[in-house]
Formats: structure tokens, C-alpha cells, sequence
């Protein structure tokens, strides 16, 4: 819309430039100059106007934003996984496929509803709970038992009354 705006304006210098003495005689010119200021309030309705849509689109973009962020935290994690083992190797496509899962599962009346009236923050609450427990299942069935989390081994002299915390999580 700028360009057209702009391709005016260079229309208009181009008539003014070539008409005669008098610009009020020039019945052509004149009608030509109505046009174009039809034109010009025409395209700056319609940039405000796509002004403002931009703007709610921001903002209806940045609800998701949490869920984006849990969501890419959630790959980079499995990712670093290869520090660990060099077999922990988890693709960007096994990912994306696992992130539609998700979301397929969830709109298909999972987590959160199919209305237009549904709590949105809940439905990311529950987005984001049910990725995570997909990352879950997918690398818990990926891992090695050497590098699972085991129960620390009690002392025969003092049996454990509480559950004992794991060997890897246990500071």
C-alpha cells in the first residue's frame, strides 16, 4: 500500500510538472488531484488499519509465548541429553511430531475444551503438562537402565523409614 501511495504521489509530480501556465484551467490535472487524494485517504484507512490488527495479533500471539518457551526448553533438554550418552540422539522431525501430537491430542477434547469460551490459560496449562509428559515417555523408554535414576541403597544396620531420594538427585 506504501508503494502505491508512493506511485501516486510520483504520478501527481509528474502532471503537475507538465501542465501549462494555469493549473486551474487544467480541467484533467484537477480531476486527476481528486483521485488521487481519494485514493491516498483510501490507503491510510487501510494502513491504520492493518496497523491495528498487527497489534492485536501481537498480543493474542504473545498468550502463547509460555507454552513456545516450555516447549523449546523442553527440545534443548532432550538435546543436551547427548552429554550424556552419545546415543541419546533425538531429531528436530521426531520432535515436531511429538509437539503435534500434542497439540492434536489436546484439541481432540483431552486437555482443555473446543469452545470459544474456554479458559485459555488453563488449555496452555494443560498443553504444556501433557508435552512434557510426552518428553517424558519418549526418552524414558530411550534411556539405558546404567543411566536411569535408582533408589539409594540402604544400610542394612538402619533401614530406610521414608523413601529414600535417588542416587543422581541427591545433593
Amino acid at each position: 500500500m506504501k508503494l502505491s501511495l508512493s506511485a501516486l504521489e510520483k504520478e501527481l509530480l509528474e502532471e503537475l510538472a507538465s501542465s501549462g501556465d494555469n493549473i486551474l484551467d487544467n480541467k484533467p490535472l484537477i480531476q486527476k488531484l481528486t483521485d488521487i487524494k481519494v485514493s491516498a485517504q483510501e490507503i491510510k484507512e487501510a494502513l491504520t488499519s492493518s496497523a491495528q490488527l498487527q497489534l492485536k495479533l501481537d498480543s493474542e500471539r504473545d498468550v502463547y509465548r509460555g507454552f513456545a518457551r516450555a516447549a523449546a526448553g523442553a527440545y534443548f533438554l532432550v538435546q543436551s541429553l547427548m552429554s550424556v550418552n552419545y546415543m541419546y540422539q533425538f531429531d528436530l522431525p521426531s520432535y515436531i511430531a511429538l509437539f503435534r501430537l500434542t497439540l492434536t491430542g489436546s484439541s481432540a477434547g483431552g486437555a482443555g475444551g473446543t469452545g470459544a469460551g474456554d479458559d485459555v490459560a488453563g488449555r496452555l496449562r494443560a498443553l504444556t503438562s501433557t508435552l512434557k509428559r510426552n518428553v517424558f515417555t519418549l526418552v524414558g523408554r530411550a534411556l539405558f537402565k546404567g543411566d536411569r535414576c535408582r533408589p539409594r541403597p540402604s544400610t542394612p544396620s538402619h533401614p530406610p523409614r521414608t523413601p529414600q531420594p535417588c542416587q543422581c538427585c541427591s545433593a
